[in-house]
Parts: structure tokens; C-alpha cells; sequence
């Protein structure tokens, strides 16, 4: 244990001489996006293999819930902490959540980093296929007024792994919970007697300017769907979409692939409804890649 705080303290001490120095990976390019930016970030193990015990991605560090009461109490940390304590975000069960696991964690990782440079305070979001709420407390971090996290909870284990660890999260956080609301919906369902989508039902449309969406093409045509959203929110100024492969370093081998997971046919159905990419975000080595789109 004594090793992994260590650990995080030297990552959290490393954000702090960051934010000194004001460092950053964005790299402004004539292109046709404004900015780029490859995602930096890197993780810390246990070294009893319990599990992983801290994700850095950028300026926000992501600690596991059980070692904040650690932290707070070793001394020569505090008055860092203190100063930091807008760049930290603690997960219950860090080492299951959607920015940690093995599965699909890259495209959280690009996506959050993504939301640091996506200038949201005082924006009413709306986190699509929100899971445990890992993008809805980036955003909340990052000053966002508003959050509306939206996921299906089909099972007593959804509700488990969703719904009760977004809120436990939040709590953690010491974040207001006046700020957050979670809703059950499957943004694919229509209404029985419309073709609205259910969830445009439940929500106040005009309230939201940015939406969030880590689906990606990996769950069908679930992304297209959530794009299908957009003329219903009439002050939408911000589509940030992530799930999607980076174009560089693919070979003719995995073309095929590569074509259903790059978001052109998303970028398409954006364009139609007046959005234009302004930022792109990516992880290399993972080829993952995110995008900020904004209304014109």
C-alpha cells in the first residue's frame, strides 16, 4: 500500500508541476481541424497486483475511492492536494470503471482528455451511454452547470455497475448532487404513438448545449442514433464523440475495420445539422480517437 500511495503522490506531485508551468501536449496545426492533440496519460498498479491504483490522463488525475482517506491524511501531501483537488476525480472501483478497464478504456481516455479542452463552464450536458459517470465528473470538473448522465439499466447488475456507482461517485467527489440526474432510457426506442425518440420525452431539450457521446460503432448504429438527437436540442452549440478509430498507422490489412469504425458517416449526419469539427484528440498507440464538433 505504502508503495501505491507513493505512486500517487509523485503522479498527483506531477500534475501539480504541470499546471505550473502551464505544460500542454496540444499541437496547433493548418489543417482542417484548429487543434490537435495526442492524449497523454499513464497508470499505476498495486504492487500486491490488487489492481490499478491511479490514471492520469492530461491535467486530471483518477484515484480509487479507497486510498482518498490515505491521501488527506499524510501531511506533506495535503497542502497539494488542496491545490489540486480540481483536477482530481476518485472512482469507486477504479480498476472496473470506463476510463480503467481493458475493454474499450482507450476511447474514455481520449474523450476525457478531450473534455479538459472543450470549454464547458456554465454548459448543461448531456452524457450519453454515461455508465458509472466517468465523462459527466470530467465534465463537472471542468465547470459544467448541468449534468444529465443516460445509460440502459436493464438488470439488477446495470443498476449496480451504472446507476448506483454514478451516484456513489458523485458522492466521493463531494460534488452537489442538485447538479446531476440520471436517467434509464435507450436513446433507440421510439415513442408508441410518434417516431420522437422516448428520451427526448423525459428531458428539457432547450436547457441543453452539449452533448457527450462515447458510444462510438462498436454497439451498431447506436452513434447515428444519438446524432439523430441533435435537431431537438435547438441550442445545441457542442457534439463531443468519441469511440472511434485514429486514421494513422492503419494498414490495407485491417481497412475494412478500419472504415466501420471511423466516424464519417457520423461526421456526415453532424454536417447536415450544421456542426463542423474544431477539435480532434487521439491515442496513437490505441488509434482511438475523439472530436469536438460545434454548431456553425
Amino acid at each position: 500500500m505504502e508503495r501505491t500511495l507513493d505512486s500517487a503522490i509523485e503522479s498527483v506531485k506531477e500534475i501539480y508541476r504541470i499546471k505550473k508551468e502551464l505544460k500542454t501536449n496540444l499541437v496547433k496545426e493548418d489543417s482542417q481541424y484548429n487543434i490537435q492533440g495526442e492524449a497523454p496519460y499513464n497508470l499505476g498498479y498495486y504492487n500486491n497486483e490488487r489492481g490499478i491504483a491511479f490514471f492520469r490522463v492530461g491535467d486530471l488525475l483518477f484515484l480509487d475511492s479507497c486510498i482518498k482517506r490515505d491521501l488527506q491524511n499524510n501531511n506533506s501531501f495535503c497542502e497539494i492536494l488542496e491545490d489540486i483537488k480540481e483536477q482530481v476525480i476518485y472512482l469507486s472501483r477504479l480498476q472496473n470503471s470506463k476510463i480503467a478497464r481493458n475493454t474499450h478504456h482507450f476511447y474514455s481516455i481520449v474523450t476525457s482528455y478531450a473534455l479538459t479542452n472543450a470549454g464547458l463552464e456554465n454548459s448543461v450536458v448531456l452524457d450519453l451511454g454515461a455508465a458509472e459517470g466517468v465523462q459527466s465528473l470530467v465534465a463537472c470538473r471542468m465547470g459544467a452547470k448541468y449534468l444529465i448522465g443516460v445509460d440502459i439499466i436493464e438488470t439488477d447488475e446495470d443498476e449496480q455497475q451504472k446507476k448506483i456507482l454514478f451516484w456513489s461517485n458523485i458522492e466521493v467527489n463531494e460534488m452537489d448532487k442538485e447538479r446531476f440526474s440520471y436517467i434509464n432510457a435507450d436513446i433507440n426506442k421510439k415513442t408508441i404513438f410518434s417516431k420522437k425518440p422516448s428520451l427526448i420525452r423525459r428531458l428539457d431539450t432547450d436547457d441543453i448545449d452539449v452533448v457527450i457521446a462515447t458510444i462510438g460503432p462498436y454497439y451498431g448504429k447506436t452513434d447515428l442514433s444519438a446524432i439523430d438527437l441533435v435537431p431537438y436540442f435547438k441550442n445545441l452549440k457542442k457534439y463531443i464523440l468519441g469511440g472511434y478509430v485514429y486514421p494513422k498507422g492503419h494498414t490495407s490489412k485491417d481497412e475494412q475495420e478500419f472504415n466501420q469504425l471511423f466516424p464519417a458517416k457520423a461526421l456526415a449526419q453532424l454536417q447536415s445539422y450544421g456542426f463542423e469539427v474544431t477539435s480532434q484528440f487521439w491515442d496513437r498507440k490505441r488509434k482511438s480517437m475523439s472530436l469536438i464538433t460545434e454548431h456553425i
